[in-house]
């Protein structure tokens, strides 16, 4: 019998990867795909890259600066909050997978492990509710 205070893995897992592990990797991958790429491509992995550091940014902001209440801590609160959690990484994985759709895409390895990336938050997911 699971309590409160022993949570399943797999809520352990998902909890770790939607805010330690998934809009870095998504950072990353767009990082990659704005060096490499050309045209649309080049421009959609930008704004996933930004959407990507704003979501860092919401999450761990106000903690690094030291900032506990006021305006800024409650809106990046809200934002890192909306949707269980999950509105930040999935825009970043939504822009990022639209330039895989783009002209002057390179480097399709880049979308494999975004789609194993997103398939593994998708499962955590599932398996929580």
């Amino acid at each position: 019998m699971q309590s409160l205070f022993q949570p399943p893995p797999e809520v352990l897992a998902f909890l770790f990867l939607k805010k330690f592990l998934y809009l870095e990797l998504i950072l990353i991958l767009a990082l990659i795909r704005m060096v490499v790429a050309r045209r649309g491509a080049r421009f959609f992995a930008f704004l996933a890259f930004l959407a990507a550091f704003a979501g860092i940014a919401a999450i761990f902001g106000p903690a690094l600066m030291n900032i506990y209440s006021g305006s800024i801590f409650i809106y990046s609160a809200q934002l890192s909050n909306a949707v269980q959690g999950l509105a930040m990484p999935l825009a970043a994985s939504v822009l990022f997978a639209l330039s895989a759709l783009m002209p002057g895409r390179r480097w399709p390895v880049l979308d494999g492990v975004h789609v194993l990336l997103f398939a593994s938050l998708a499962t955590l997911w599932w398996l929580t509710q």
